[in-house]
């Protein structure tokens, strides 16, 4: 759904009310409940300052990633160690050690990686494996795409950036997931994020066509 401004701006008083408004979750729009939560006011994310004023980028609202904050899901039923799925996050990456806005999942407590950037690249990593370490610099001036096609059984990962691929995948040893999070970086960074897409299969075949389509959307 197309974040709906107007009724952000009325809940925050209107132009120059001196309001921030802050994300406290995030709707999964799959009807499967796994919601990004952030109960914690210092810790949600900004979408607008003094009561109309959205952090944007191309007359898109994005969230603003300051002062270590972050959102999760709870807990729920493993994504199983060998199942494929797809992710597209469309981000800009922060000051600090230029950590990308993205999506992650934990598994027991360990943070995986599937689609940030740590240099000035995008990559793919599953705790302290490096999956995928992509060459493509995206442009820091503006947000960027990175989309991880991640298939556990035959070692295909695949990193694609801004719709062109990227990188080579390395071995990795396959393990279940359950929990999406977006994760702080430093009190320094400012990463941002427009749009996160999941699919819990390969949508190899489907690709190029959603790439295009957020890229277009969102200008980049």
């Amino acid at each position: 759904d197309v974040v709906d401004m107007a009724a952000i701006t009325a809940f925050c008083g209107g132009a120059g009310s001196g309001i921030t408004g802050y994300v406290s979750i995030f709707y999964d729009q799959s009807g499967n409940a796994l919601n990004l939560i952030q109960n914690t006011a210092t810790s949600q994310l900004k979408i607008v300052a003094d009561g109309d004023s959205f952090y944007l980028w191309n007359g898109h609202p994005r969230i603003k990633d300051a002062s270590r904050r972050s959102m999760g899901t709870a807990f729920f039923t493993s994504v199983p160690a060998g199942s494929s799925f797809t992710m597209f996050s469309c981000c800009h990456h922060g000051a600090h050690n230029n950590w990308w806005g993205l999506f992650t999942m934990f598994n027991s407590g360990q943070l995986n990686g599937l689609a940030g950037g740590y240099t000035s690249q995008f990559y793919v990593k599953d705790y302290y494996t490096n999956v995928i370490i992509g060459t493509i610099t995206p442009p820091s001036s503006q947000f960027n795409l990175g989309t991880t096609i991640w298939n556990d059984t035959p070692n295909d990962t695949s990193l694609f950036v801004n719709g062109t691929a990227d990188g080579t995948v390395n071995t990795y040893t396959p393990k279940a997931y359950n929990k999406f999070f977006i994760p702080y970086t430093s009190s320094t960074d400012e990463a941002g994020l427009v749009e996160l897409i999941f699919y819990p299969s390969d949508m190899s075949a489907d690709r190029a066509a959603i790439d295009s389509n957020i890229l277009n959307y969102y200008g980049i």
